[in-house]
């Protein structure tokens, strides 16, 4: 599925849209729409307690602007600007680093 700023549909996601549709098409649970608002919300999760479905946020060009859902095993699912949605790595190359936080949704 390609990447589409603000998208939220399977013609398009941004991180957060894409975000914000697996949780409501798989869980039902409705969650913020952007990015910011997800990190308002939620409750923190410690970086040694990140279980499985839980938002992981990035660091990108100085402020934290990038969301996906975390898989287990150092790996996260995201919409991509360059491929769309995708699998990652959290100690790859880009993202090593990049990690500030998680929030669980229950």
């Amino acid at each position: 599925m390609p990447y589409e700023y603000g998208g939220t549909t399977s013609d398009g996601f941004d991180c957060s849209g894409f975000i914000l549709t697996a949780y409501q098409e798989g869980l039902g649970k409705q969650l913020p729409r952007t990015t910011s608002q997800m990190l308002a919300s939620g409750d923190v999760v410690h970086p040694g307690e990140i279980k499985p479905g839980d938002v992981v946020f990035f660091r990108i060009g100085g402020k934290e602007q990038h969301a996906g859902i975390y898989m287990g095993g150092d790996r996260f699912i995201h919409a991509s600007t360059s491929v769309g949605v995708t699998q990652s790595s959290i100690s790859g190359y880009y993202w090593k680093g990049r990690l500030t936080q998680a929030r669980r949704f229950d």
